[in-house]
């Protein structure tokens, strides 16, 4: 079941964590999870025990091009950015307007994402912003589940 997304502002974050390029047709997700899954716990500073899977793009049209390429972060939200671990790096996130939903079901279920692109940003009176896209995932996240529940966080600004 797809949810209506709420439109809310956010305040700006810390994430602390590790990038890769890549496109939706050269995804490595798996790749950078595996890698950073095992240093989660060294990041201090955490503000929750979830994590934070974001992709920043180049233009905001990058979204609906399988080949574009993005940075995909996986990283956890910290409440400031002293003692970063080595190898970990730091991301800001400037806040702004986002849509919000829920997405429930294995990560390969894109059914909430192609209504949120295909059909209800058309009907309303937002535009895809050029900041970053994030899911916050809980704890227990498993990406294959059917259960795996996450919140989308898809920024947005209001159109002219």
């Amino acid at each position: 079941m797809v949810i209506e997304p709420r439109i809310e502002t956010l305040s700006p974050r810390i994430l602390v964590g590790m990038r890769m390029a890549m496109s939706m047709v050269t995804d490595r997700t798996s790749e950078l999870w595996r890698s950073f899954r095992p240093r989660m716990g060294a990041v201090p500073g955490r503000v929750s025990d979830g994590s934070v899977a974001l992709r920043s793009y180049r233009a905001a049209t990058d979204v609906f091009d399988p080949e574009a390429v993005f940075e995909r972060w996986a990283g956890v939200e910290v409440s400031g950015h002293e003692d970063v671990p080595e190898g970990l790096e730091i991301y800001r996130i400037s806040g702004g307007l986002y849509a919000v939903f829920q997405h429930r079901g294995p990560a390969r279920d894109l059914r909430p994402f192609r209504f949120f692109f295909q059909e209800w940003l058309p009907e309303s009176t937002f535009d895809v912003d050029l900041r970053p896209h994030f899911e916050l995932l809980p704890a227990s996240y498993d990406p294959w589940s059917p259960a795996a529940t996450e919140e989308c966080f898809i920024p947005v600004r209001k159109t002219a």
